[in-house]
């Protein structure tokens, strides 16, 4: 069977502008969940990607609703694809890569194997997967689900989820989520490109970011209670 539901609403274009500039590490200084994990790795180097998220749920080695999916792609859309465990054979290569991207799409996503990375490198579309393999998965009508919540990875990616992506992984935010934690994102960044001026006026790594302060208090509070032990 087929579930095929329309795609989610688009995501404000100011929302996705001011993400291009926040790195996924940004967000791993702050958040724990929404990333897919460091399985998930970039076919080629120096990727990033920003978009909203349109899902695909494949069923055995069928590729059908994959292929589906590409004429439901909209500008700026990621494609994410749960392969439900399939780590041998690949659903996406050069011609579904070309078929997006003629349509918009930013990227795609897949929790399994990529193959004619080759190809895709030389389009520059963003892509993220598993590994790397020859062996492919078939057109064969078995079934198949669209725009469901899907699993990526070590998390879960729902349909109009902002995607964000580059060298150190991909992380999925909720729309709502994505802008709690915007301001702080972006005060992150701002903070992280003036490191080289504060630097170089001879501030310490340690001493900016409070790890001296942490290791003598807290060598303070061990010796401390040594020395009440000690008394005892």
């Amino acid at each position: 069977m087929f579930i095929i539901n329309p795609n989610p609403p688009a995501l404000p274009a100011e929302l996705i502008e001011r993400y291009r500039k926040i790195e996924p590490a940004t967000a791993g200084h702050t958040l724990n969940s929404g990333f897919a994990g460091i399985e998930i790795k970039g076919v080629w180097r120096r990727q990033h990607m920003v978009g909203r998220a349109i899902t695909v749920r494949t069923v055995s080695l069928d590729s059908t609703a994959v292929h589906k999916i590409t004429e439901m792609i909209e500008p700026g859309d990621v494609v994410v694809v749960d392969m439900a465990g399939e780590r041998e054979h690949s659903c996406w290569g050069g011609g579904l890569a070309r078929a997006s991207q003629v349509r918009g799409a930013v990227g795609a996503v897949i929790d399994g194997p990529v193959t004619d990375v080759n190809e895709i490198e030389d389009m520059k579309f963003p892509v993220w997967g598993r590994a790397f393999t020859c062996l492919t998965t078939r057109v064969l009508g078995y079934g198949g689900e669209i725009n469901v919540p899907v699993r990526c990875g070590n998390t879960v990616v729902n349909p109009g989820d902002l995607i964000i992506a580059d060298d150190c992984g991909v992380i999925a935010l909720s729309p709502e989520t994505a802008w709690k934690w915007l301001p702080q994102f972006e005060a992150t960044e701002a903070r992280m490109a003036a490191r080289g001026d504060i630097f170089a006026t001879g501030v310490s790594l340690p001493e900016m970011s409070g790890a001296n302060r942490l290791i003598e208090a807290r060598n303070k509070e061990i010796a401390e209670k040594l020395a009440s032990l000690q008394g005892k």
